[in-house]
């Protein structure tokens, strides 16, 4: 393709002729590949500064194109079955492909990213959601990208291009490969990208069973989806075999459904879209992991737990602040997680599970067991709460039985302060300890850092420890700038701004072990999927099978290690 482009391109240069709807073309260049080197060398003699886009070549005009039924395409060979699109090494382009009613989609694809060859030995007997006739699911394209193999030159990566998309609608690509007879891992990694990127892996050592489905691609303002074939990680074959036998596409309105991704071990964590709405599939542990600092910058999206928890959240870098398992929530909602075991260092704005809060719901969620760490604005749930686009930050039904410690100024139980747009904390509980070397602790958020009202009620401090010269039982709030409303604290700690509804109540340690202080003093339902009641434990969330609720009694500046009481039920 690229000599034949080149010579379209003198011919222009040369002749001052068109090369488009020339009809002489090489035997082994087929009529989709001749049109866009045509097209390709027509626009860079037209632009030589710019670069081609193959956004139309072949249509006139965009595609507006809306396909009810998914589009197959078998790679590898060509399949008797009508129901399929074809790439084989014979015809490596499909210039419109058909629906599965047999509708002209108008996109056009080319195989633009060569592979090491073809091969029909992938498991032919399947059974997977492509429904798939033998003599596609045997046929692939594969590559390898390591070693020597029968003195083919190495093929890191091989790839398609899809163009002329309808670029108002987003794509999902449902992938199958499968080499038979393999017993290693051949994990094959499959990214997709237009005006995003998402990424599948599947691993295809004899695999007769599985896909992978990657939602929600994006055109990018050209109509392109770049889809590259790689070698996964995991892959422990000395050559890095790769493959991909067969996909689906299917086209949707954006919004059409709301996109939701599972999160089902270590790496679907590390690889999050900052836009993608999550569900958590399986606990997952991060010990050992060593992150560079948070899983993402910013997340947009709701994750929820679905009541798993994330064990080992490991983060040392006391220069950094902002950081946390998100370094920022923007109008994000987490709910229904757990996480333990947690150590964060940082500076400021340190939370477990985000630097800072920007308007995020976090609801149904707890920090057990672990050691939050900084120098200012420090708590075990959140760093920093604050308000985006005039809505505020709001957090309820959540506890944390954690170490908070800060090396200078403000930390609290669960927040370490609230800023501008602040928000709400309510029915929440802390029973861990907090230590600040210098100003102020809040037993439930240290300190209210701005005029915006900040809303605390039907919360309890619980803590096993406050130790600080300036304590605050529930919060350092602004005179006339907060509501706060019905919260409680154990009388055993200090209370030297007073014990009132705002301040923290008095209550004992024998009232708290029990379900009707919970019910009928802060007014927590114990019916609506929030809480539940274990006799010998604070309140737990609805969804726990196993609960953390207390530590032992110890100085967090003495860096011991916080051991948890743990219950099964």
């Amino acid at each position: 393709m690229g000599r034949y482009t080149a010579a379209c391109t003198w011919l222009e240069i040369i002749t001052g002729q068109s090369a488009v709807g020339k009809t002489y073309k090489p035997s082994a260049v087929n009529d989709v590949v001749a049109m866009v080197a045509q097209q390709a060398a027509h626009a860079a003699v037209e632009s030589p500064d710019k670069v081609t886009s193959l956004e139309n070549i072949g249509y006139e005009g965009d595609n507006t194109v809306v396909p009810v039924k998914p589009v197959n395409v078998n790679l590898g060979s060509v399949s008797e079955s009508a129901l399929w699109n074809n790439i084989s090494s014979s015809s490596k382009s499909v210039f419109g492909l058909k629906d599965m009613d047999g509708n002209d989609t108008q996109i056009v694809t080319i195989l633009d990213d060569e592979f090491n060859g073809t091969n029909g030995e992938g498991v032919q007997q399947t059974t997977t959601v492509l429904d798939m006739p033998a003599d596609v699911a045997k046929s692939c394209w594969w590559g390898y990208a390591e070693g020597n193999f029968e003195n083919k030159p190495q093929q890191p990566t091989g790839g398609f291009i899809f163009f002329h998309l309808n670029k108002n609608l987003v794509y999902d690509f449902c992938i199958f490969g499968s080499r038979k007879g393999a017993t290693d891992n051949r994990e094959t990694t499959y990214t997709l990208t237009g005006e995003n990127t998402r990424i599948g892996y599947l691993n295809t050592a004899g695999n007769g069973t599985e896909t992978v489905t990657i939602k929600g691609v994006r055109p990018t303002a050209n109509g392109e989806i770049r889809l590259t074939v790689s070698p996964g990680e995991n892959n422990n074959h000395k050559n890095k075999f790769y493959y991909i036998n067969a996909l689906q596409i299917v086209a949707k309105e954006p919004g059409s459904e709301v996109l939701v991704d599972e999160i089902s071990d270590v790496r679907d964590l590390l690889k999050m879209d900052p836009d993608i709405n999550y569900v958590l599939t399986a606990d997952i542990d991060l010990t050992g992991v060593v992150l560079d600092e948070c899983v993402l910058d910013s997340y947009y999206g709701t994750l929820d737990g679905q009541g798993h928890i994330i064990y080992g959240l490991t983060i040392d870098k006391s220069d950094s602040g902002e950081l946390g398992l998100f370094r920022h929530l923007r109008g994000a909602t987490i709910k229904n997680l757990g996480i333990e075991r947690a150590s964060i260092l940082g500076n400021s704005n340190i939370g477990a599970l985000a630097g800072q809060s920007h308007g995020a719901v976090i609801e149904n969620c707890y920090v057990a067991n672990s050691s939050i760490s900084g120098r200012d604005h420090v708590g075990a749930l959140i760093g920093q709460m604050e308000g985006n686009e005039g809505v505020g930050s709001q957090i309820n039904n959540c506890y944390a039985a954690a170490n908070v410690y800060s090396r200078e100024f403000q930390a609290g139980g669960l927040v370490g302060t609230s800023a501008a747009g602040a928000g709400s904390i309510r029915n929440s509980y802390f029973s861990g300890r907090v230590e600040v070397v210098n100003q102020r602790i809040g037993g439930i958020l240290g300190l209210q850092d701005s005029d915006d009202v900040l809303t605390i009620e039907n919360c309890v401090n619980l803590a096993a420890q406050l130790q600080c010269d300036q304590i605050y039982r529930i919060a350092s709030t602004r005179d006339g700038k907060s509501v706060l409303n019905n919260n409680y604290a154990l009388n055993t700690l200090p209370a030297p701004n007073g014990n009132d509804a705002q301040k923290g109540i008095d209550v004992t340690a024998e009232r708290v072990k029990q379900e009707v202080f919970y019910s009928e003093d802060l007014k927590w339902n114990f019916d609506d999927g929030s809480w539940k009641w274990i006799d010998g434990l604070y309140p737990v969330l609805a969804w726990q099978k196993e609960a953390e609720t207390t530590t032992s009694l110890i100085y967090l500046s003495q860096s011991i290690p916080v051991l948890s009481v743990s219950v099964q039920f």
